[in-house]
């Protein structure tokens, strides 16, 4: 998954890096039209399709981020005993795995940055050795750092998809900004008390018992890198490594071929790396029938009726998505409150006369 995300937006993008590179002279120029306004500005020769009064002020972001950056470190350091250059080396990695998922959600619809940002456990891994760490704190500081610069990427690439969305409806940039910010003020405590009210519905989501309605496959995978990256012995045996290592060259190469040699008519037949690598870690056997049911569903719905499935096709699968959340946090209050089915239901249909809803 790793291998082939890289590989994938350095083909994407090798024809506009190479005329970057080739362009390049002086960069004081384009630095500066960053934050003066430029005297020769042409809207007409501006790619940017929103009006220049419609667009993010510079100072705006830039105060964000200095003021991220500061409170970044600040609660690094107090709850996690991370050091400042850490943390700024976490958001850095942030910053790279940005252009990754921004790329990959645009041109695929697949956001790669949690199985990207497992890199930073591995770079976060020799730091805590060369440290001389010991392995449960080498482990916290791991897992924080990763999650920093995972979190970081996606809200950048999250925020490429909404402000792609108000272009569409012909929002302007500022407000969206505007709105994003107030938006992710509310979050902060939302979803603060969402984590309490599902942990404590199901407290197995902390301790790690099984089983557990709330299994969060991709957890299993941070928690096996942040311990095979800290311990004293590599716990990984080497016939894991070789068989790691031919996947990702078979990846790797298959990309290439297909972007110097595969007609672009032909790409929609060709394997997607990421969701093999997650059928890998995701065990659970729903989750691909699943998605298999509604890809045949979708198939057949656009093959018969494609006005229709423009229509109302992202909206129905929007709804059955905000259905299944919403139920799930009904479900969390009703165990909180104690009645849910194991205590109230009925086992009728259910082997051996137990409850199995």
């Amino acid at each position: 998954m790793l291998v082939f995300s890289f590989v994938e937006i350095g083909m994407s993008l090798r024809h506009s890096l190479r005329a970057s590179i080739k362009n390049v002279g002086n960069p004081w120029p384009a630095f500066k039209r960053i934050f003066v306004k430029d005297p020769n500005y042409v809207p007409e020769e501006d790619l940017d399709p929103s009006p220049l009064e419609d667009r993010v002020k510079t100072w705006w972001w830039i105060s964000g981020v200095v003021i991220s950056v500061i409170i970044s470190c600040a609660l690094m350091s107090t709850q996690f005993s991370m050091g400042v250059g850490e943390t700024i080396l976490a958001l850095i990695l942030g910053y790279i795995f940005s252009f990754i998922g921004v790329q990959s959600a645009g041109d695929t619809d697949i956001n790669p940055v949690s199985t990207c940002a497992k890199a930073s456990q591995i770079v976060f891994g020799g730091v805590s050795k060369g440290q001389g760490m010991a392995q449960e704190p080498a482990q916290l500081i791991n897992l924080a750092a990763g999650t920093l610069a995972a979190a970081s990427a996606a809200q950048a690439t999250d925020m490429c998809g909404d402000l792609k969305t108000g272009h569409l409806l012909r929002a302007k940039p500022k407000n969206q900004f505007v709105a994003q910010l107030f938006g992710t003020t509310v979050a902060i405590f939302l979803s603060v008390g969402l984590f309490v009210l599902f942990t404590t519905a199901s407290p197995c989501i902390i301790t790690g018992e099984t089983p557990c309605p709330y299994s969060a496959p991709s957890v299993s995978a941070w928690a096996a890198i942040a311990y095979a990256v800290t311990a004293r012995d590599f716990p990984v045996p080497p016939s894991s490594g070789y068989t790691a290592i031919a996947l990702a060259i078979v990846a790797g190469v298959s990309v290439v071929a297909k972007h110097l040699w595969l007609p672009r008519k032909y790409w929609a037949w060709f394997p997607n790396w990421n969701a093999v690598g997650l059928a890998f870690v995701v065990p659970q056997l729903q989750y691909s029938i699943a998605m298999a049911f509604g890809s045949t569903f979708a198939w057949l719905w656009v093959k018969k009726y494609p006005k229709n499935y423009d229509m109302y096709g992202f909206a129905v699968s929007a709804g059955m998505l905000a259905g299944e959340g919403l139920g799930g946090v009904f479900q969390a209050l009703l165990n909180v409150a104690g009645v849910l089915g194991p205590a109230y239901g009925i086992a009728v249909g259910c082997p051996l006369n137990e409850f199995c809803g």
